[in-house]
Parts: C-alpha cells; structure tokens; sequence
C-alpha cells in the first residue's frame, strides 16, 4: 500500500512537471522534479530532466545577455551619431552586428552614419573653399586688386549664395572699382 502511495506521488509529480516542462515553466518543471526525486531518489528520468532544464535556463540566460548587449552597443551608437561622433557610432554598430548578424536596424545605422559622415565632409570641404575664396577677396581687396577680389567674392557666393558677408564685400569690391576707374578717367 505504501509503495502504491509512492508510486502514485511520484507519478503525479512527474506529470506536474513534465507539463510545466512541455510549457516552458522551468522553474516549475524544476519543483516538480524534484519533488518527484523526494519520492524515488534513486530515479534517472527526473535528474536527466534537471539536468536538461540547467543546459536551457543557461542558454535563455546566454540569449538574454546577448540581447541587453546588442541593446547597448545600439545604445552607445545612437548617442555617438547624436554627437556626430561617426567613428564610435560605427563602432557600436558593428559591435550590434556582431551580436545579431546581419541585423537590418544595425546595418541601416551604419548606412545613415555613413551619410551623414559623407555630408559633414563635403560640407567641410565646401565651408574650407568658401573661406578660402573669402580670404583671396579680402587680400585682394587690402591689395587694391578689385577684379581678383570680385573674382573671389562671386566664387564665395557661388558655394554660398545670397551669404550676407561675401555680397558685402562683392559690393563694397564693386564700389571701390567704380571709384578707381572714375579717378582714373578725371586724369587723363
């Protein structure tokens, strides 16, 4: 009579936990195998299941830790594209590939930065020839050289056109021409 009881907690304890099992409730699956190896100890199925239920909790926990790192290294790219960091962005980003290969947020990051990092360098490029036409006007100018200095100044308003500081100057060029050519014309 005692071993039918034993039995028949065993066998319940089993079927708890094989349906937590079958339900993906480890922990329950856990308590139920265990107390089914309160019962018969000396029973391989429950400790094999114990076994088995440690190998998947430490590959939820393995998937979950490499989620919160993509997470973050996405989080890191994100914060150095804000700052315009473009370098540290990719970074980050490829470290998110790492973790979740060919990951179409990371890799439309990596696009978007990639962007950006071309139009802030030809933007560059483009403010570094307009002050360069700017400052050739200017000598010019200081020089009394009035057509390389309009030269210059119109080159300056071709990058940046309808820029107050080189129209400025383009008239006050002009001007100076007019008043030089005008002497010029009463000498002779």
């Amino acid at each position: 009579r005692q071993a039918r009881l034993r039995e028949k907690q065993y066998n319940d304890a089993i079927v708890k936990a094989d349906k937590a099992f079958a339900a993906k409730q480890y922990e329950a699956a856990k308590a139920g195998y265990k107390e089914a190896l309160a019962v018969k100890a000396e029973e391989k199925y429950p400790k094999d299941q114990l076994i088995e239920i440690e190998r998947l909790l430490a590959e939820l926990n393995k998937g979950q830790k490499a989620e919160q790192d993509y997470q973050a290294a996405m989080a890191r790219g994100n914060t150095a594209l804000g700052s315009k960091s473009y370098d540290a962005a990719i970074t980050a980003y490829n470290e998110a590939l790492v973790l979740k290969p060919n990951d179409a947020a990371a890799t439309a990051k990596i696009k978007e930065v990639n962007d950006a990092k071309n139009a802030a360098s030809a933007a560059a490029e483009k403010e570094a020839k307009y002050v360069d036409a700017m400052k050739r006007g200017n000598d010019a100018l200081a020089s009394k050289s009035y057509d390389p200095a309009i030269a210059a100044y119109k080159e300056a308003l071709g990058i940046k056109p309808n820029d107050a500081p080189a129209t400025a100057k383009l008239k006050e060029a002009q001007d100076a021409l007019k008043t030089f050519r005008a002497a010029g014309a009463r000498v002779m």
